[in-house]
């Protein structure tokens, strides 16, 4: 629910702003006293929108859960006898076994000999 608050601030925000800075424009052609009063009341509401805008931003910030456990790997969704698995973090070793038992092979550690040397003829790279 946060979250819904947060990103909802971010996307009013701008309209926000388009609508005081109208507002400011059609009274410009106004007294000088009364127009310096109005630019005084809207620098301060954008700098609370301002505020908010950056208070929501690092909420949305702060709170977002999707990162990965420090020394995780993730395994994105797949099939499994027909069941459809959701993707997950897992350590590296059952990432390692997750990708053998796919039969999924690394493509980087397939081009490269034991010693580390580049074995594809047609890679040019240093």
């Amino acid at each position: 629910m946060l979250l819904v608050f947060f990103r909802f601030i971010l996307l009013t925000a701008p309209v926000a702003a388009l609508i005081l800075w109208l507002r400011w424009r059609s009274k410009q052609d106004g007294d000088p006293e009364t127009l310096a009063d109005d630019m005084r009341i809207l620098r301060r509401r954008l700098i609370i929108l301002l505020v908010l805008a950056a208070f929501a931003a690092m909420g949305i910030y702060l709170t977002d859960n999707r990162k990965a456990p420090a020394g995780q790997v993730y395994i994105p969704p797949h099939m499994e006898d027909g069941v459809l698995v959701p993707g997950r973090f897992v350590t590296q070793e059952e990432a390692e076994a997750f990708e053998k038992q796919q039969g999924m092979v690394d493509l980087a550690r397939d081009r490269e000999g034991e010693d580390g040397e580049n074995d594809d003829p047609d890679d040019q790279t240093p």
